[in-house]
C-alpha cells in the first residue's frame, strides 16, 4: 500500500494536492469469503424428479467477501481521548492493537515490556524500559486499558476499540 502520495514523475511530495484519493492508485484489498446460513428449513428439501423422494434438506447460505486483514473497531465517540495522550502511551498503544489484532472478540490483552518491544521491534522501532512503563501508566490513567488480577493482563475499554462484536462481548462477556 503507499504510504506518500506521488507526483506524476514518481517522486514523493507529501502537500501536493490531489483531485482523487493518490492512497487508491493500486490499491487492493485481500479478500476471502465467508458462508453464512440463512435458512435450514426441514420442511423444504431437494426432490428427485423421477422417484419424487426427498434426497436432502434445503439450505440457504450465503456466500459474502470479506477483508482478509486483521482489523480492530476505533469508535468515534471516544477519539478524543487519543488527542490526550503521550508519545510513550501511543506506542504502547500501538502494541496493544496489535496484540487484540490477532484474537476477534477478546475484552482483555496479555502485555508486557517483552510484547510491546517486539512490536515495536518488528515495526522497526525501538521501545526503552521507561517509555513502556510511561506509556502503560498513561493508558489506565486514560481509561484506555485496566489491569486485571493477573500478571500481565489487561482488560481493554470497548468504547474505546473492539476487535469483533460489542454486541456479543455484552451478551456472552468471556
Amino acid at each position: 500500500m503507499q504510504l506518500t502520495p506521488t507526483k506524476p514523475d514518481g517522486t514523493k511530495a507529501a502537500d501536493i494536492p490531489n483531485a482523487q484519493n493518490p492512497f487508491l492508485k493500486g490499491f487492493r484489498i485481500p479478500m476471502r469469503f465467508t458462508r453464512r446460513t440463512l435458512s435450514s428449513d426441514a420442511r423444504q428439501g431437494v426432490i428427485d424428479l423421477d422417484t419424487l423422494v426427498v434426497n436432502e434438506v434445503a439450505e440457504l447460505v450465503k456466500r459474502a467477501p470479506v477483508d482478509a486483514e486483521q482489523f480492530i473497531k476505533v469508535f468515534g465517540a471516544n477519539l478524543g481521548l487519543l488527542f490526550r495522550l503521550s508519545g510513550s502511551a501511543i506506542k504502547v498503544l500501538t502494541a496493544v492493537w496489535i496484540e487484540i489484532s490477532h484474537d476477534v472478540g477478546r475484552h482483555s490483552v496479555m502485555l508486557s515490556e517483552r510484547i510491546a518491544r517486539q512490536h515495536a521491534k518488528a515495526a522497526g522501532h525501538t521501545l526503552t524500559r521507561a517509555t513502556y512503563f510511561r506509556g502503560r501508566k498513561d493508558l489506565i490513567s486514560a481509561g484506555i486499558i485496566a489491569p486485571a488480577t493477573e500478571p500481565n493482563l489487561y482488560w481493554i475499554n470497548p468504547s474505546v476499540f473492539f476487535n469483533g462484536s460489542r454486541l456479543k462481548l455484552v451478551e456472552n462477556p468471556r
